[in-house]
């Protein structure tokens, strides 16, 4: 009995050697930023989209760090700062009436570059873990999330799009994580993360649409499974072969 329990420990052993190996590629906690500066930094950029149009804006400029825009860093005490994402865009917004032409649909985008995936990164995951807590988010007329998203390098089209819906997340502080798993077809592609805000009204309440999300410990990080070498496999249906003939005996 010994010896069959040392035979099935050695395959167990050998099935373990199957491990995964994770790097983090790009971590933020922004406890070292200028909270009173004019950006949130760490390579954060911003976007807007106006639903009702079709019109986007995602030019690259950085995003900033304003209570009056949709995008600003906070003290959360002993020099705790995370990131506040907000919007409440709509015709009557914290722009100006017109600002989107009258439209009542308006997304807002801070999001950065990560990597570009090539062919070793196949079969991998890129896992993007934070804490988030809700602030203010208007269910009924607007929605939040935190994304990873893969773009085509020529046209900029989205290929691969994966959100945590922050209506899921709670008011106290929270981890979450999203995962996308490396295919052949996103060779090339540009890995992004970000936060994304959708205000919207029925056009007799405008301004009263509005979203807020806290965001803080943002981590990227790329997890490759190690196969186990084929002499192994053979091993281990080796002892497995000897486990039962000697149960047999």
């Amino acid at each position: 009995m010994k010896n069959t329990i040392k035979l099935a420990t050695a395959i167990a052993v050998i099935a373990g050697t199957q491990s995964a190996h994770s790097a983090t590629i790009w971590s933020e906690d922004f406890n070292a930023k200028d909270i009173n500066g004019g950006t949130i930094g760490s390579g954060f950029v911003m976007g807007n989209r106006n639903h009702a149009s079709g019109g986007e804006w995602f030019a690259g400029a950085a995003a900033v760090n304003s209570p009056e825009k949709y995008s600003k860093l906070e003290d959360g005490g002993n020099g705790d700062i995370y990131l506040s994402k907000f919007s409440d865009y709509s015709a009557d917004g914290p722009f100006g009436p017109g600002q989107w032409g009258g439209s009542t649909d308006a997304s807002t985008y801070v999001y950065r570059d990560v990597m570009n995936f090539d062919a070793d990164d196949v079969g991998d995951t890129v896992t993007f873990s934070f804490d988030a807590r809700r602030t203010n988010l208007d269910t009924a007329n607007a929605s939040a999330n935190a994304y990873i998203k893969v773009l085509e390098t020529v046209g900029w089209g989205e290929v691969a799009l994966v959100e945590a819906d922050a209506a899921g997340f709670g008011t106290d502080w929270s981890a979450q994580s999203i995962s996308l798993e490396i295919t052949p077809a996103l060779v090339g592609g540009l890995l992004q993360i970000g936060f994304t805000d959708r205000a919207s009204s029925d056009g007799t309440q405008a301004g009263t649409a509005a979203t807020g999300v806290n965001y803080d410990n943002l981590v990227v990080d790329q997890v490759a499974a190690v196969p186990v070498p084929a002499a192994a496999w053979l091993f281990g249906s080796a002892l497995a072969g000897l486990v039962a003939a000697r149960r047999r005996k």
